[in-house]
């Protein structure tokens, strides 16, 4: 069985600047947002240095949205090294805690994206 059959939300390519922050250590770092979904987004370290970030980790992505710099917070599901020798991580957004704003700017954009 392929991943994709068990998703609880299909993926979206994608190919937007943002910058995650890891909240434990306040580390930012910028990314490329690489596939969206309803749960979360598949993020590329534009720059891999030495980030400490591991599965579970809660984090704020930061992202333009139009005319809008939105703020969601989220969580690590998944950290790994990709084949083209980038950093990838999975974050899931924790859309219950973002403001109205920040939730409905997203959501469109996920639904935009279809």
């Amino acid at each position: 069985m392929l991943t994709d059959d068990v998703r609880r939300y299909q993926r979206i390519p994608c190919d937007h600047r943002a910058e995650i922050v890891v909240k434990r250590n306040k580390q930012r770092a910028p990314v490329t947002v690489r596939t969206l979904s309803l749960g979360g987004m598949g993020m590329t370290f534009d720059e891999w240095d030495d980030y400490d970030v591991e599965p579970g980790a809660l984090v704020v992505v930061h992202v333009e949205l139009g005319d809008r710099a939105v703020v969601l917070p989220g969580h690590v599901a998944w950290v790994a090294p990709s084949h083209y020798k980038r950093f990838d991580l999975g974050v899931v957004l924790d859309l219950h805690k973002a403001d109205r704003v920040a939730r409905e700017a997203y959501l469109g954009w996920v639904h935009s994206a279809l």
